[in-house]
């Protein structure tokens, strides 16, 4: 399954200087499963819709705003 977040957790990533791994533990998941979702560069992302949301909503809770197309909270 993929979803539209492209390249996103690396530059949400670096604007607020965490490591992947630090990421991974955050949010509970398997590093690999980070590097994997940026791998996708500007595609979609391959892995489980829950994966994807809970990586998101870490991001979301310090600080980042996905906006969505021009969009934001939709």
């Amino acid at each position: 399954m993929g979803h539209a977040f492209g390249g996103c957790p690396n530059g949400a990533r670096a604007l607020i200087g965490i490591e992947q791994k630090d990421l991974a533990e955050l949010v509970g998941i398997n590093v690999n499963t980070i590097r994997s979702m940026e791998a996708a560069g500007t595609g979609p992302i391959a892995g489980s819709s829950q994966n994807v949301q809970a990586v998101q909503r870490a991001l979301e809770g310090r600080g980042i705003e996905f906006l969505n197309h021009g969009r934001p909270g939709r």
